[in-house]
């Protein structure tokens, strides 16, 4: 619920509020179920503001073009819009992955890199590539794929984008089966993704043969768009064993919490900045679960 309340005398000195109307935006959240199986669609899009937009709980980067400067792996790559690009992945922002690659091809650093390069796997099943986001998480609401620069042929056909907050326990957030999008050397298509929930890395992992049916995984390029969120730097928590519950842990580089206990009662944490609590002085948390078991707790 929303409320406007007059506060004072109108222009006029009189106490009528008058308004004529009212529009708001920001993130909408729904109570649908979130579990994050989807089926590739093609997506519309439209003009984005020159410089990412605060949203409630992250800061929202939305599609324009492919590979335009509102990437999320561009704002890394440009140090949050500071700097001239470099590899996000050479900054230290992300850490990146793969199933072996061929003996020529570029480092798998390429994959968030702007440049089309020669970027392969061996030929394998199931071979993957994977970008972390060191101390970030994204809502991701569309990503961007680019094949690489040797042929036209050995692209992806079928595949998966998964997310995780462990790099152990993956969720599908879009599969792609036969999706024809990527014909061409260089060529680059932007999907949408239906997500309601943030994740740290995020995994391509091929599904079945390339478009040469073959089973190398060719691609020189990823971004990825949505809403980017950072643990608070300033709501930090004590390791301390006086001021924290016994089964809690803290993570003093992500500054976060978790519970590392099965069956015990509520825990806490104290915060090593204290808040006030003053008159008018509102604050707003946002709470991230980034891995839930199924407990009793």
């Amino acid at each position: 619920h929303f409320r406007i309340l007059l506060t004072g005398v109108n222009s006029n000195n009189h106490y009528y509020l008058s308004c004529s109307g009212f529009e708001i935006f920001g993130d909408v959240v729904t109570s649908a179920d979130t579990n994050q199986q989807s089926v590739q669609s093609s997506s519309s899009v439209s003009p984005v503001p020159s410089s990412p937009a605060p949203a409630r709980g992250g800061t929202a980067f939305e599609h324009s073009s492919d590979f335009d400067t509102h990437g999320i792996l561009y704002y890394f790559g440009t140090q949050r819009r500071t700097q001239q690009w470099r590899n996000p992945a050479d900054l230290g922002f992300v850490e990146v992955s793969s199933s072996t690659l061929m003996a020529d091809s570029a480092p798998i650093s390429a994959i968030v890199g702007r440049e089309v390069v020669r970027c392969v796997t061996l030929p394998a099943s199931g071979v993957w590539m994977n970008v972390r986001f060191k101390d970030h998480f994204v809502r991701p609401t569309h990503y961007t794929l680019r094949h690489y620069s040797s042929w036209n042929t050995e692209a992806l056909r079928s595949w998966k984008l998964l997310g995780s907050n462990d790099n152990e326990n993956w969720v599908i957030l879009v599969e792609h089966k036969n999706d024809v999008s990527l014909n061409e050397k260089g060529a680059s298509h932007t999907w949408s993704v239906n997500c309601a929930r943030y994740y740290s890395s995020f995994r391509l992992s091929q599904t079945g043969p390339n478009s040469n049916t073959h089973l190398y995984m060719a691609c020189s390029g990823f971004e990825i768009y949505g809403s980017l969120l950072a643990p608070d730097e300033v709501l930090t928590f004590s390791s301390r064993k006086n001021e924290k519950s016994e089964f809690v842990r803290i993570d003093d580089e992500t500054r976060t919490v978790w519970n590392s206990g099965a069956s015990d009662a509520w825990q806490s944490a104290r915060s090593t900045t204290p808040l006030s609590a003053a008159k008018s002085l509102v604050h707003h948390f946002d709470i991230l679960i980034v891995n839930s078991p199924k407990t009793s707790n």
